[in-house]
């Protein structure tokens, strides 16, 4: 199995990331923009690709390249105040935004 890991450099995706390796999965690649995430957490034999899940070409060209069988969505912002205060951008980056090109 292929995998990609969007936000495999945060706590919970980096954990998704090792377990997938221990799994034996015959390679797993991380997208991630890095800006939550801690680049260092992702290890060889995986790849970090930095970039962000809006980026439909991206994902795409990963998808190919790599011929990823599975993609483990978990990328998302995770300020919880923040949610709170400003909720439409959590749902546009997290759910409306995966997939579409950056700055749309």
């Amino acid at each position: 199995m292929r995998a990609l890991v969007t936000g495999g450099a945060g706590y919970v995706g980096s954990v998704v990331v090792e377990e997938l390796v221990a799994a034996g999965a015959a390679q797993v690649v991380v997208l991630d923009d890095v800006s939550k995430g801690h680049a260092g957490s992702v290890v060889a034999p995986v790849e970090l690709v930095r970039g962000d899940i809006g980026d439909a070409a991206l994902v795409t060209e990963l998808c190919r390249a790599h011929r990823i069988d599975v993609v483990v969505h978990m990328a998302a912002r995770s300020l919880v105040g923040e949610s709170v205060v400003r909720p439409a951008d959590y749902y546009d980056k997290v759910v409306v935004g995966t997939g579409k090109k950056a700055g749309e």
